[in-house]
């Protein structure tokens, strides 16, 4: 089965910072990063709660990790919405479709949408 499909780099050099892909790509990016690292530690948290015992930590942490949760989540909505938009409304004379990395995109906020649902429905417990 023939693919003929070509790779080529896409540039975004800083004099031309201006074009609607390249800004949308960068912005993708940093959504996605933050969503990542907000997660993380939104992860460690949820441990650090399940791990340790006392009254007014509890509440803190619980609240801290329902924020970090639905923030990762709005970041990464924000995020790949920006990646597919980017990827549509390309300038080059490049065919670039929604594949794989556009799925996987999807499917993640996907899963972050149910773990801030599953977070947001944890209880304290005292």
């Amino acid at each position: 089965m023939g693919d003929d499909s070509i790779c080529e780099d896409l540039l975004c050099p800083s004099e031309n910072f201006k074009s609607s892909f390249c800004s949308k790509t960068l912005a993708a990016r940093v959504f996605l990063t933050l969503s990542c690292i907000l997660s993380g530690i939104s992860g460690t948290l949820s441990i650090i709660y399940c791990a340790i015992s006392g009254d007014k930590i509890h509440r803190r942490l619980l609240l801290t990790e329902k924020g970090l949760a639905f923030a990762s989540l709005i970041m990464g909505i924000i995020g790949v919405a920006l990646g597919i938009s980017a990827a549509m409304t390309i300038e080059i004379d490049t065919k670039l479709r929604l594949g794989d990395a556009a799925i996987i995109g999807i499917a993640a906020v996907g899963i972050n949408l149910i773990g801030a649902i599953t977070t947001a429905l944890v209880k304290p417990y005292f």
